[in-house]
């Protein structure tokens, strides 16, 4: 994995006017998982542009003050007008220690069914997997040149060394159909996200004032 480090302050306090106050000055409340304890800090907003508008997935080392601790980004939270950061969640890693994270998927090349008249329909651009961190690769490159229309990447055909995938085995990565099929199938994939993020709930502290 590509690592990125990052260097936070210690909150020394977890309250709504402490959240108020640091994102006054621009800064990103966060809170880290996984050490047995929750691990409150802080940093810019610009220390984390080069984790959180990127693809990449890092192994992010957080430098303390000095205490530094090895995780990977868990989510984040952006306010719904200004679009700002609002809070970020980390989860502590261990060497010896699984962990789960969505691997981005490199499509390579111009699919067959693509250059004869087909769309290509793209259902997945991450897996989700489980594996020691030294095992996960920095990403995924998955051919698609052979591609005809009809044909389909399933979950299934894919096999990375010493990681487990846990997404449906029989889950369409990516594939070609015509230009009509892949039109009506978009707009009903559109609806249902729609309606599930209507449904969808903030986190406790990223979703105070």
């Amino acid at each position: 994995m590509k690592k990125l480090k990052i260097e936070v302050l210690k909150r020394q306090e977890v309250s709504k006017i402490n959240l108020r106050s640091l994102r006054k000055q621009e800064h990103v409340p966060c809170v880290m998982y996984g050490a047995g304890t929750e691990v409150y800090f802080h940093a810019h907003k610009n220390n984390f542009r080069n984790l959180i508008y990127t693809d990449q997935l890092y192994l992010v080392e957080i430098d303390m003050e000095g205490e530094l601790h090895k995780c990977i980004f868990q989510s984040v939270q952006f306010d719904p007008v200004s679009d700002e950061i609002l809070h970020i969640d980390f989860i502590e890693v261990k060497e010896d220690k699984e962990v789960t994270v969505k691997l981005p998927i490199n499509f390579i090349g111009r699919a067959a069914g693509v250059r004869s008249g087909g769309r290509l329909l793209s259902r997945r651009r991450s897996l989700k997997i489980k594996a020691f961190i030294k095992d996960i690769p920095d990403d995924l490159d998955l051919n698609i040149e052979e591609l005809e229309v009809g044909q389909f990447i399933y979950v299934s055909d894919v096999n990375i060394p010493n990681c487990e995938i846990l997404d449906p085995i029989n889950s369409v990565i990516v594939g070609v159909k015509t230009a009509r099929t892949v039109v009506e199938e978009s707009e009903e994939v559109e609806g249902a996200e729609g309606a599930e993020g209507a449904e969808g709930a903030e986190g406790a502290e990223g979703a105070e004032p």
